[in-house]
């Protein structure tokens, strides 16, 4: 497994927290469980190769493939790793995406 952190540049800074690049070898099924604190921020998902499937009680799994907005959850949830992975996340600041995306915050909820 191989994990890099960064900071992002100061022009992102007033918008991203940071942003990670994951590589994972040989994992598929593997599950990791989790707690996230509601916050304003969104995350961003990008799957180069593999997949996760993100489980919320109470909801419908969804299956993150190619790339996703991630919201924040008030429940434990699982993260099931699918395949070989390469992923980048990015953690935004809170509002930080609307400024780069214009898509209003109303729009990425229960997502």
């Amino acid at each position: 497994m191989q994990t890099t952190n960064y900071t992002p540049s100061a022009a992102l800074s007033p918008f991203i927290e940071s942003y990670s690049f994951f590589h994972f070898d040989n994992i598929s099924g593997d599950i990791i469980s989790a707690r996230d604190f509601p916050r304003t921020a969104k995350d961003m998902i990008f799957c180069f190769e593999g997949s996760i499937e993100i489980s919320v009680q109470g909801q419908d799994a969804f299956k993150v493939v190619e790339a996703a907005f991630v919201n924040n959850f008030d429940r434990p949830y699982d993260i099931t790793l699918l395949g070989n992975l390469c992923i980048m996340h990015i953690r935004f600041k809170p509002n930080g995406i609307y400024p780069l995306t214009k898509i209003p915050l109303f729009e990425l909820l229960n997502g």
